[in-house]
């Protein structure tokens, strides 16, 4: 089992501050592929987006394999090489980490794991892995990287309010 991250879930970690979080709450190895590598790196690095050398830094620092994959045969259905990538690879082997729900929709529809950031660390959250409070700030900081919505952060919080207020009254 992978975690798999699509272009966008690596820029969005990226600018939230949170890769580094994400690798230590991780209970399984990270990888992207070659095409999410060269999106967010090289193109990024093309087109002087400050978070691309940030993203080069964590992949390099946490080990984070580059794996090549053939896409030819999925391409078509995908908007582009990296969603196309993600899947092939959670397909033989993991679960993708995305904020696109549409690419989730898909992706499940071919019975594909993949979910978004707030469920991954809502399930940290709940494991007892992330404090309450830190949890709230990973939210908050999603919101503020347009990685996730006012409306999504406040559902996410209210799917999680039982295990929140339980934590607060302690």
């Amino acid at each position: 089992m992978r975690w798999i991250l699509d272009a966008n879930s690596l820029i969005y970690l990226t600018r939230a501050g949170l890769t580094q979080k994400f690798v230590d709450l991780a209970d399984f190895q990270t990888v992207i592929d070659k095409e999410v590598y060269h999106e967010v790196v090289e193109r990024g690095k093309d087109r002087n987006k400050p978070d691309s050398d940030q993203a080069d830094q964590y992949l390099k620092t946490n080990n984070i394999p580059i794996i090549p994959v053939n896409i030819d045969r999925v391409i078509g259905h995908f908007k582009d090489p990296g969603e196309a990538s993600c899947f092939v690879l959670a397909k033989s082997e993991g679960v993708c980490v995305t904020n696109d729900i549409r690419a989730i929709k898909k992706f499940r529809a071919q019975q594909v794991d993949a979910m978004p950031f707030e469920i991954f660390f809502g399930r940290r959250y709940r494991e007892g892995r992330l404090p309450g409070a830190e949890f709230e700030r990973i939210l908050e900081e999603l919101v503020k990287a347009n990685a996730l919505t006012q409306e999504r952060k406040i559902f996410t919080l209210k799917k999680n309010q039982d295990v929140l207020r339980g934590i607060r009254n302690e």
